[in-house]
């Protein structure tokens, strides 16, 4: 009747399935174990859910998406940021918040300070490679690194096949460390 929800889900839904199996004439425990069954608490609910689970063998479903493994392809790099050569940069985006996520994608050169910023209206994994393939364009020398935040308008395939068709390096901030990055 519930299609085995977790305990979660369960736990709301147990006051209606008895008064619906009752209504039905379906409900044949006593008294006691009824009160009991309603009286439950969530957390209650969802510990023995989890043993019947275990014991009846129910697993959860089959996944048909693999996690990426991108992020333990593409380095983390700290720095130091001092002594690169002009071509070593860092991309971020950066909203400029109000009512609205739009923002900027930005690449800001390590050695020369060399700043390029670019309107993006989404994170999408295109948009980006059409920003980075602008940036290329304004940029005054050879772009050989990139580093990244760990965004997923950043860390995806497209842009990673980008760059390694043009011979540019990439790299990414550690997860969740806003203050490791080079200046944006």
């Amino acid at each position: 009747m519930a299609s085995q929800p977790c305990g979660e889900l369960l736990h709301p839904m147990i006051k209606e399935h008895v008064a619906i199996l009752t209504r039905d004439d379906m409900w044949k425990h006593s008294d006691t174990a009824t009160g009991k069954l309603l009286a439950m608490s969530e957390h209650t609910v969802r510990r023995r859910t989890a043993l019947l689970r275990q014991k009846y063998g129910i697993t959860r479903g089959k996944s048909t998406t693999k996690p990426s493994h991108l992020k333990s392809i593409i380095p983390i790099f700290k720095g130091p940021w001092d002594d690169l050569p002009p071509g070593n940069g860092q991309m971020d985006t950066v909203a400029h918040c109000g009512k609205s996520l739009g923002g900027d994608f930005i690449y800001t050169d390590a050695a020369t300070y060399w700043v390029i910023p670019r309107a993006q209206w989404n994170k999408g994994a295109e948009a980006t490679k059409e920003s980075v393939e602008a940036v290329k364009v304004r940029f005054p020398g050879t772009i050989r690194q990139l580093h990244l935040d760990t965004g997923s308008e950043f860390i995806n395939w497209i842009l990673k096949s980008c760059c390694d068709e043009q011979n540019i390096k990439l790299t990414r901030s550690e997860p969740n460390r806003k203050n490791n990055n080079m200046y944006v």
